[in-house]
């Protein structure tokens, strides 16, 4: 097993219990540095991005193809997604990394249009980063509607 292994399966924590979940906690620690509209937190997120969807496609063929609860990089990225632009406050990461984890778990659409075992290894990362827009568009939406 190879470190793209390793990251695709959030090193080790796709084999504990509650795996989403885990790997959606460990998704906060990039966010907490890249989070802001500065070059380096754009050029971070999109390196981000690339490495994630490679870490995808190696652990993905690894266990046979198909998306596997131990496959935790697309929760890394999505909660990385979800807290992008998000201020860092502990109140605000817990809000949005609820409304990650619900649009994660239940799948409304257009969170389920992406999840298709026809579109592959690109399917697992999609319906997460999808997950992850809609918690930070909800979040702006609500902080928004109460400033």
């Amino acid at each position: 097993m190879n470190s793209m292994h390793w990251l695709g399966f959030g090193f080790g924590l796709g084999l504990m219990p509650a795996p989403g979940t885990c790997g959606s906690l460990l998704g906060l620690l990039p966010a907490l540095f890249f989070h802001d509209a500065s070059w380096v937190s754009i050029g971070s997120l999109l390196a981000g991005i690339i490495v994630s969807w490679r870490a995808c496609w190696f652990a993905y063929h690894m266990v046979g193809g198909f998306d596997h609860k131990a496959i935790v990089i697309d929760e890394i990225l999505g909660m990385w997604i979800a807290l992008y632009f998000v201020p860092v406050s502990i109140f605000n990461y817990i809000i949005v990394f609820g409304l990650f984890r619900f649009f994660d778990i239940v799948k409304p659409v257009p969170v389920s249009w992406f999840e298709s075992p026809s579109l592959g290894y690109h399917g697992v990362m999609l319906d997460d980063c999808v997950a992850g827009l809609l918690a930070n568009l909800t979040w702006h939406v609500l902080y928004y509607l109460m400033v």
